[in-house]
């Protein structure tokens, strides 16, 4: 079971990195306030009643908020309140189940597919970077971005080289 003393030094909110509440929604704005409040609590050891009485957060979500706000960031800071925002991703999407085969109606399924076979083949992605900035260097003056059908071709070419049909 994990308690708040396990948090150690980064459970200092003080010096978390703050958040732009005036960038959210009025919506996301109260819910984040208040769960910046029963965090804030939670790590000066307020009592958990006191806390639910306050804000309506029970333990077993302030235990989650709690360990989301001290896990490291890619910036190598806390997640600190930005782990508060609703719907604020703290690891990226990986999927875990298997590719099966879709019947030819069905729509979906999918999520991750991509992100999988690039971790399946790491040369692919390495060669999309490579072609994707060649193609961007060539196309520079004539057009802002590269279409969706140049993007394709350069996959399919990149897939197909490293040997995937």
């Amino acid at each position: 079971m994990w308690s708040r003393k396990e948090a150690g030094s980064v459970a200092d909110v003080q010096f978390w990195p703050s958040v732009n509440v005036a960038a959210l929604s009025a919506q996301d704005a109260a819910i984040y306030q208040n769960r910046k409040k029963a965090i804030e609590l939670y790590f000066e050891f307020e009592s958990l009643e006191k806390i639910y009485e306050l804000t309506g957060i029970g333990r077993s979500e302030l235990v989650r908020y709690a360990r989301r706000c001290i896990l490291l960031a890619p910036d190598g800071r806390v997640f600190g309140f930005r782990a508060l925002i609703p719907y604020f991703p703290i690891k990226p999407y990986s999927r875990s189940a298997q590719l099966g085969s879709k019947r030819q109606h069905q729509q979906g399924g999918y999520s991750g597919a991509l992100d999988l076979l690039l971790k399946k083949f790491p040369k692919i992605e390495d060669a999309l970077i490579t072609s994707i900035g060649h193609l961007e260097k060539a196309s520079r003056p004539a057009e802002h971005k590269i279409r969706q059908k140049d993007l394709h071709r350069v996959f399919l070419k990149c897939a197909l080289a490293q040997g995937v049909t």
